[in-house]
């Protein structure tokens, strides 16, 4: 999950040099994966 959330993390730095609304999109997606993993995680501890 580490690995997946550093490569993310790298593909950011490189947006900096995008254009402002591949920019928005691609940070949009990037907060619905967390939040989507964040669910996930609790889902499995509860269990």
């Amino acid at each position: 999950m580490c690995s997946i959330m550093s490569i993310i993390y790298k593909q950011c730095i490189q947006l900096q040099f995008m254009p402002i609304q591949i920019k928005q999109l691609i940070l949009l997606a990037y907060t619905l994966i967390l939040k989507l993993t964040h669910v996930i995680i609790k889902v499995e501890m509860e269990q």
